[in-house]
């Protein structure tokens, strides 16, 4: 199980690396705020089929069937973030990214529970999710940390030392025992749709929240190191990384300690802490005050969290096992629509009226759409418990 942990932790960490770099991609290709929103949006478009189509090829395929050729496409989209001398090898490569990780996550998480003891899988069900979370903050963090302070080149070193570790992760899972049964004759479904007896609290409540969390945390990534640099100012690469790693930090950490709490509950706290955090966020601009963003940072952190843990929570409570991956695949494509949708406008709202305005607006459709989370958690609630 470490071997495999440690794969998760280190493949994960690959899918952010580039966002410090942003800025400096602006520079080195003349690329504008809205162009760098697209790389983001690119990433989604590939993982959103990737992990309907990948996915139940692992229920037929066998887990590392599916773990080996992600790992090898993502060094490879790795290589094109490496070497990159034009705009276009970027979209490339945060494609295979998007491709990869769709194609990576639920089998290598998959293959980490059926190697772990009976007594201990709830344990490695936490652990999975919290290690995917600060995986996908750490490569951020790391690569904003590289490129400050380490005299090599930025365009390449962060990328070639991932490289290196996704070499690791190919040995690591070479050496793991197969532990699921290929079955070529197993029909081959897309486990996408939500079942009739469960559409109203799926769709008036789950799905919001999900297209609600993605939304604010797609934008982020995408553009928070911009933020930094062209709005405060900050010139401090390292900056806007470990922002972003304490944000996936944070959020992973506050799933730990809400983990008996009622999941309306949670998810209730979570969209009032993000809607706080959005406009914390944006009150940092006028202010130029690191300290204030920070702070935004570090509550839409324990809102992100919230959301996750009763959202997904919530998605779980509401299914049986045998429509479990069914309403799990929907609750991530609702997800991944919202951050689809949501850097797209932002995009153009930042080409339109500028970064500030564009994180104002933003935070201003968050709260429209947190009141009606907020109403349907109520009507929803006697239905569920």
């Amino acid at each position: 199980m470490k071997r495999l942990w440690w794969a998760l932790l280190t493949f994960t960490l690959g899918t952010n690396l580039s966002s410090p770099l942003y800025p400096l991609y602006q520079t080195k290709f003349h690329m504008s705020a809205a162009d760098i929103s697209l790389l983001y949006l690119v990433y989604a478009l590939f993982l959103v089929p990737s992990l309907l189509l990948l996915g139940p090829l692992a229920d037929r395929l066998g887990r590392k069937a599916l773990i080996i050729p992600s790992i090898l496409l993502m060094v490879v989209a790795t290589g094109f973030f490496a070497f990159a001398t034009q705009p276009w090898q970027l979209f490339v490569g945060r494609g295979f990214q998007g491709l990869a990780i769709g194609g990576f996550l639920g089998s290598c998480t998959a293959l980490m529970l059926e190697q772990t003891d009976p007594k201990n899988y709830r344990f490695a069900v936490v652990l999975a999710s919290f290690t995917t979370m600060v995986g996908m903050g750490l490569g951020p963090g790391l690569a904003g940390v590289l490129i400050q302070y380490v005299p090599l080149n930025p365009f390449q070193f962060p990328f070639l030392l991932h490289i290196l570790l996704l070499l690791l992760d190919l040995i690591a899972v070479l050496s793991v025992k197969e532990t699921f049964q290929a079955s070529l004759q197993q029909r081959f479904q897309i486990a996408l749709g939500v079942p009739q007896q469960v559409r109203r609290p799926f769709w008036s409540l789950i799905a919001p929240t999900s297209f609600f969390m993605y939304a604010f945390s797609g934008t982020a990534f995408a553009l928070i190191p911009t933020f930094v640099v062209s709005i405060l100012n900050i010139h401090n690469l390292a900056m806007s990384g470990v922002l972003l790693f304490l944000l996936m930090l944070i959020g992973g950490i506050a799933q730990l300690l809400v983990a008996r709490v009622d999941l309306f509950v949670i998810n209730n706290w979570g969209v009032i802490l993000t809607v706080i955090g959005a406009f914390v966020l944006v009150s940092a601009a006028p202010t130029h005050s690191p300290l204030v963003l920070f702070l935004g940072m570090m509550i839409e952190g324990c809102g992100s969290g919230f959301l996750y843990k009763g959202s997904f929570g919530l998605a779980g409570q509401i299914s049986t096992h045998k429509q479990r991956s069914q309403i799990v695949s929907s609750y991530y494509v609702a997800g991944y629509s919202g951050l689809i949708i949501t850097v797209l406008l932002v995009g153009r709202l930042t080409s339109a009226i500028g970064l500030t305005y564009a994180f104002l607006c933003l935070a201003i459709a968050l709260t429209l759409l947190g009141c009606v989370i907020l109403f349907a958690a109520r009507q929803i609630k006697a239905t569920i418990s």
